[in-house]
């Protein structure tokens, strides 16, 4: 009687780590207090649970890959030593803390997970951005209802409320993407984070997991039908959100991956043919046309991406209203003055709303807009050897992934890396949580055959 308390109990101590990780991965729609509460009883499971398999974890893997992967935020925080704001700089250092504390977690602590367990939180991931899609939709249909909109007579049309849920619906969906979105922003919306580029990137990631799960990986008929609906709204969200990084990061990525998934020569070349066709066939279908590429708000966020460039490489006058190059070329004029290391991690905040002062740029100062790209952030912060680490970082996962055939961990190092710069994705919680969770997941699944192909990694590095 005593032995099978004692199984059971083993059991349940074991399921209590993939639990909590499975309530963490829905963290774009936890409260900050909940998220905190969660990782702490994440990490207090883990260690009960694995404590006896840490010393010989720690023994087999050495300390390598922790440096490698951790040794730029080591760096961001010996920045505090020279940093003149150390308050600041404090509270930026405990903010980004779980980018230590859960590849420890995963290293040396955590097994790597069977595909099963894999899959389950996979799958809470997908199902928290279904909720979010909805979500939004409705809270746009509840400003259709407040706010009104001009109707085809142009008449002032306001609560509609009363015309049933299907017809709000059909008025939501003949709307131009750019004045649905338009309602979204009118709500104010406290709940949840909202912010596009965060979303969006969810989003794509979301995608090559159902991508990934169907056509590559068995699953049972339900969940195949069910992936085949939501494959394309989620597409559809990441347009109607016009996040041109993670719309170029979908374009160019899903291409890569699914090359790479597919083995066989013959098949690449068929796959590549019917994917060129495909694509020219559905870019002059009249809807598709008209609701996605002549969409208002899309069309002018292409026209600021190519005027920046074009300022960037042509050296020519910006005249549009997007303030991005004003803080790109902020940051570039501040890191210049000290490129070696940095200003420390409490002062970037304050060097930057110096350069704005001096710039007049009112709009820059009144939201106190960071770099908008992590790799001058850190930079500023800490220097040419900080970026160096960081991006040596990047690199090793890379490198693990292609080598072990990890396609999926290789598609969302690249997706971070395109995300981050033009975000500053890594001084969120939400955006170091997305970092810090699924690199940890599949550089686990990975790194744990990485002995299998020791002797092709260390060809790959000669």
């Amino acid at each position: 009687m005593k032995i099978n308390k004692t199984l059971e109990c083993i059991k349940i101590s074991k399921s209590l780590p993939l639990f909590f990780l499975c309530v963490l991965i829905a963290y774009p729609i936890l409260p900050y207090a909940l998220q905190s509460i969660t990782i702490g009883l994440l990490f207090a499971s883990s260690l009960f649970t694995y404590r006896g398999k840490i010393r010989e974890n720690i023994t087999s893997k050495g300390f390598k890959p922790f440096v490698l992967i951790c040794g730029w935020f080591i760096l961001v925080i010996l920045t505090l030593l020279y940093s003149s704001n150390f308050d600041i700089g404090i509270k930026r250092v405990l903010r980004g803390i779980n980018l230590l504390i859960f590849p420890l977690l995963f290293l040396y602590i955590l097994p790597s997970f069977p595909v099963k367990r894999r899959s389950l939180i996979f799958d809470v991931f997908i199902g928290v951005h279904v909720f979010l899609i909805f979500f939004l939709i409705s809270k746009s249909l509840e400003g259709i209802d407040k706010v009104g909109f001009r109707g085809v007579n142009g008449e002032w049309v306001t609560n509609i409320s009363d015309e049933g849920f299907l017809k709000i619906l059909k008025i939501f969906f003949d709307m131009s993407f750019a004045r649905s979105r338009y309602f979204i922003n009118e709500n104010q919306i406290t709940t949840f984070f909202i912010h596009k580029a965060y979303l969006s990137m969810g989003f794509v990631w979301c995608v090559f997991l159902m991508i990934d799960r169907l056509f590559f990986v068995k699953i049972k008929p339900f969940k195949r039908i069910l992936f085949s609906v939501l494959l394309p709204l989620f597409v559809l969200a990441i347009i109607y959100f016009t996040s041109i990084p993670n719309i170029i990061a979908l374009c160019i990525l899903l291409p890569v991956f699914v090359f790479f998934k597919i083995g066989n020569f013959r098949k690449r070349v068929v796959y590549i043919f019917v994917s060129v066709i495909s694509i020219i066939s559905l870019s002059q279908v009249g809807v598709i046309k008209d609701r996605i590429f002549d969409d208002v708000r899309l069309k002018n966020d292409i026209i600021e991406v190519k005027s920046l460039l074009q300022t960037l490489f042509e050296n020519t006058s910006y005249e549009n209203t997007n303030i991005r190059l004003e803080v790109w070329k902020c940051s570039f004029e501040q890191i210049r003055k000290d490129i070696w290391f940095g200003y420390g991690i409490g002062d970037e905040e304050e060097i930057l709303l110096s350069c704005y002062k001096s710039i007049n740029c009112e709009d820059c100062i009144e939201q106190q807009l960071n770099t908008h790209n992590y790799y001058s952030s850190l930079l500023l912060t800490g220097g040419v050897l900080t970026l160096i680490m960081f991006i040596i970082a990047l690199v090793y996962m890379f490198k693990i992934a292609l080598v072990t055939k990890n396609y999926l961990f290789l598609v969302l190092v690249l997706l971070i890396g395109i995300n981050l710069l033009s975000e500053n994705l890594l001084v969120r919680i939400h955006g170091i949580l997305f970092y810090v969770l699924f690199s940890g997941i599949l550089f686990n699944q990975s790194y744990s055959k990485f002995p299998e192909v020791k002797n092709k990694f260390d060809f790959v590095e000669k």
